[in-house]
């Protein structure tokens, strides 16, 4: 295991390196000795945030106090007197790195060789997944901030700026698309052409050059990749059947091989970020948010919690965040959704949200190969509004006047 010993005498020698730290360290990842000692560097510093570094005298005769017998005392001031050298702040954060994934990866171990329930298990998983994907302690990219002023007025109000989203109407109403760093939130019933609208928009997103991830936890991942190539062809199965090798260099050409398919079971808000680390996507796709695992109590809280994690995540790696969950029930019948429609989190989801679409059906618009697109949160303009498209069930193409 990384030397907790090493750490200790770190941040205990060095105020800026316990400073870096700080917000980071955790009790569990000591031994019990360890424990005590951390416990008093961390009253030291809350005592005299300004020192440059701990008294080790003095550290000592407190560290001692916690023995219960003269041996365990002698023992804790041992520990103390092996608290020498230094290192400088990064170096002792990459050391706690280390202890941190160890500590966390024997906790996981335990919990499975234990059969700890789900939940503890889910949760282990979650930081073990973190942990072992940091390359420091630091929250990793942060939402870009453009200094220059003229250009990042240009950005936000050039529609040519703007990621372009298909439909072409939704793309036209949203003046050019939506910005990098946001989160588009789709939701309606089930079967009501969630799925087809975000296969639709990634294939545009694929023929602009951009790098799509889509993370499954809903559909088959073959289904999905299927349905994503066809739609990016235009056309449908008996199609491709005819030329297949021909059909994948076209599609190639057109951008598939930008498109990245991870599923997961059901995954955590983790598990997603590492994802988003690892293929530094411009778009990413989660289908479906309420599947997710996620620390909180109530399914509410589960959503809310989600949601705004995964927005923090596109904003900071400045890449477009699709959002797929549900509409409450009783949307069977109604096309035109609302805010209020999106199902248990009414708050939370939609405050994460910079456009949010509900995708309406009815058995009418289902026999007539129609939907019905509701942009009921939009930050970005005044736009808030209703339309219907057609739906190409063949190759989940939505089509409207100004699409191609």
């Amino acid at each position: 295991m990384a030397s907790e010993q090493s750490i200790l005498a770190a941040i205990a020698n060095s105020g800026s390196a316990y400073k870096a730290l700080a917000a980071h360290l955790k009790a569990e990842d000591f031994t019990d000795p360890g424990q005590l000692v951390l416990r008093e560097i961390k009253g030291y510093y809350r005592t005299d945030p300004e020192a440059v570094r701990v008294d080790l005298g003095l550290l000592a005769e407190r560290v001692k106090r916690h023995g219960k017998t003269a041996k365990q005392a002698d023992m804790l001031a041992d520990v103390v007197a092996g608290l020498k050298g230094e290192l400088s702040p990064l170096n002792v954060a990459q050391e706690y790195l280390a202890l941190r994934r160890e500590a966390v990866g024997v906790r996981l171990a335990n919990a499975l060789i234990s059969g700890a329930k789900r939940e503890v298990v889910d949760e282990l998983l979650e930081d073990y997944t973190k942990w072992n994907t940091a390359l420091s302690l630091d929250d990793g990219p942060r939402e870009r901030v453009e200094a220059d002023i003229i250009k990042m007025m240009g950005e936000e109000l050039d529609p040519a700026k703007r990621v372009p989203i298909l439909p072409a109407i939704l793309r036209d109403k949203l003046d050019g698309g939506v910005h990098r760093g946001d989160c588009v939130v789709v939701f309606g019933r089930p079967n009501s052409g969630k799925s087809t609208f975000c296969i639709n928009a990634t294939s545009g997103f694929l023929r602009s050059g951009l790098r799509v991830l889509w993370i499954e936890n809903e559909d088959r991942a073959n289904k999905t990749r299927g349905r994503v190539l066809l739609r990016l062809l235009q056309m449908n199965k008996l199609e491709w059947m005819k030329d297949p090798e021909g059909s994948l260099a076209k599609a190639n050409e057109l951008g598939y091989g930008n498109f990245i398919y991870e599923p997961v079971y059901p995954g955590s808000v983790g598990e997603i970020e590492a994802l988003v680390q690892k293929h530094k996507p411009d778009v990413f796709v989660v289908n479906q948010v309420r599947n997710l695992v996620v620390k909180a109590g109530s399914k509410v809280e589960q959503l809310d919690v989600a949601a705004n994690r995964l927005r923090s995540i596109g904003k900071k790696h400045d890449a477009v965040t699709f959002l797929v969950t549900q509409a409450r029930d009783g949307g069977f019948e109604k096309p035109v959704l609302y805010m209020e429609d999106v199902d248990s989190s009414h708050t939370g989801i939609p405050a994460a949200a910079d456009l949010m679409i509900g995708v309406g059906i009815t058995r009418d618009l289902r026999r007539q190969n129609m939907t019905c697109l509701s942009v009921c949160k939009n930050k970005a303009s005044t736009y808030e509004d209703h339309f219907y498209v057609k739906v190409d069930p063949l190759c989940d193409k939505l089509i409207s006047q100004r699409d191609h």
